[in-house]
């Protein structure tokens, strides 16, 4: 638009607003600012060029935008004020005024972007394409010049995007003008940004799945500073969407996730069927590639009966926020283990206590036995001690040990002290009968068991009794000598 005609424009009304100055300008025409003199409102009026103005096909395609953005009415589309022609017969649009920045603007001072703000940049634009798509609209010319980041403290990081610019939009049904079919063969939209069916010029296979690609070209450059395809003459750029396939863009920037590399080159497919079907799905994905980067586990319910993830192992990986599961095998090991460890633990530590207790009990029934049945062989009986006992009263038998008892392990008690029998005395001086019936007595006591060792109660239990241990050597052989 010639210098004179930008001058001559401001300070004209254009439906009760005043244009006060010059936004910008492009191919088609160029934007103004405009203000509403009682309300104060600020608008941009698009205005196409003068020698345009006279193509019927460019003035449907421009009122298509006005059309388009009507008919969606979405958050992340732009809002259309109005629609006409100024008193010269030059067509415009008017447009809700935005504060902010284009992605082109962002991505030239910031390349590349951080990759959760390049994912949420390209999710917000999905919502509003997908929007598009079900009413039958294609974009067709989507580029970082066409996304504007409005300040949107609500929105995540703090930038709400907004796709402008459906000039060349490819509108189906009711919406399509007369006037504005595309023709075979004519190539339409911006070169790093086009899709392989627009660069063979192909209208019939042009569709929402053109504008995928188009998604996944500007991701590309979000998250490496630069789009896949670049070259001086826009010919060679044409003829690499065609046959070339992308880089990795891992291999430009290794921040990015292996899971987010496949859904950016799942996007740039050549053949529209291989490439994702629709801006949600696209949405979708992205969503999940973001989930996985960041807890590094795969999402999803444990099995039913499984183990329950860990919040404690997880907060100490520093991995994940309290929502991501534990691989179930290890958990199920880590709950079963450890229970039978502390049983085989107590198993182990009772069968030792039992152990020591055995011992102490046989050691102090040995100790007990030795000191009690045998009577020191150097002592010399005193006269006292030899008197003969009374005939009448014979020393009793010894009583039966006790039966066991099946009772709880107790403290070991000591076996009781069996008295020995007195050694028999024979008068020095009597008959050889006397003598004989000393010698009786001493066979018939020395029959008789001197002392038994009790068991314990549960060695008793599962053994037989110990033998009757003999008589001291010492105190048969008193007897004899007497």
């Amino acid at each position: 638009m010639p210098p004179g005609q930008q001058a001559g424009l401001i300070g004209e009304r254009i439906n009760n607003y005043e244009v006060v100055s010059v936004l910008g300008e492009g191919g088609m025409g160029a934007v103004y600012l405009a203000l509403h003199p009682f309300m104060g409102r600020k608008a941009a009026i698009k205005v196409l060029k003068r020698e345009l103005a006279e193509d019927p096909g460019l003035v449907e395609r421009f009122m298509n935008e006005a059309r388009a953005a009507n008919a969606i009415h979405h958050p992340n589309i732009i809002d259309i004020i109005d629609v006409g022609r100024m008193p010269s017969g030059i067509p415009y649009l008017m447009m809700e005024f935005l504060e902010g920045e284009s992605l082109a603007q962002r991505i030239a001072r910031e390349r590349p972007l951080d990759v959760a703000v390049a994912v949420s940049f390209a999710k917000q634009t999905a919502a509003a394409l997908g929007a598009a798509h079900s009413k039958g609209i294609v974009h067709r010319d989507l580029k970082p010049d066409n996304l504007f980041l409005v300040p949107d403290e609500a929105q995540q990081f703090g930038c709400r995007v907004t796709v402008l610019d459906f000039g060349i939009a490819k509108l189906r049904g009711e919406l399509s003008g007369s006037g504005a079919k595309t023709q075979s063969g004519s190539v339409m939209g911006t070169p790093p940004y086009m899709s392989p069916e627009q660069c063979r010029g192909i209208t019939e296979e042009i569709d929402h799945r053109t504008d995928i690609y188009a998604l996944g070209i500007i991701l590309y450059e979000m998250l490496t500073g630069a789009p896949p395809f670049l070259s001086e003459g826009w010919g060679e750029v044409v003829l690499m969407h065609v046959t070339k396939p992308p880089a990795p863009p891992r291999k430009l920037n290794p921040n990015i996730s292996i899971e987010l590399e496949a859904v950016v080159l799942k996007a740039l497919a050549k053949a529209s069927a291989d490439r994702w079907q629709s801006m949600a799905e696209l949405a979708t994905a992205l969503r999940n590639a973001v989930t996985i980067e960041g807890t590094r586990f795969t999402t999803g319910p444990p099995a039913a009966g499984g183990p329950m993830s860990s919040t404690t192992l997880r907060s100490a990986s520093g991995e994940v926020s309290g929502e991501t599961p534990i691989d179930g095998t290890l958990g199920a090991a880590g709950e079963t283990a450890a229970p039978h460890g502390r049983r085989a633990g107590v198993w182990v530590a009772g069968a030792l206590a039992l152990a020591g207790v055995l011992a102490v009990v046989a050691f102090e029934g040995r100790r007990g036995a030795t000191s009690t049945v045998a009577p020191s062989t150097s002592a010399t009986p005193s006269p006292a001690s030899m008197a003969p006992p009374p005939v009448a009263a014979p020393a009793p038998p010894l009583a039966a040990p006790s039966p066991p008892v099946a009772a709880p392990i107790a403290a070991p008690v000591p076996p009781p002290a069996v008295e020995p029998p007195a050694a028999l005395a024979v008068p020095a001086t009597g008959s050889a009968s006397s003598v004989r019936r000393a010698k009786s007595r001493a066979h018939r006591h020395e029959a008789t068991p001197v002392a038994t060792t009790e068991a314990p109660p549960s060695v008793a239990a599962h053994a037989p009794s110990p033998a009757t241990p003999p008589p001291p050597p010492a105190a048969k052989a008193k007897a004899e000598k007497w």
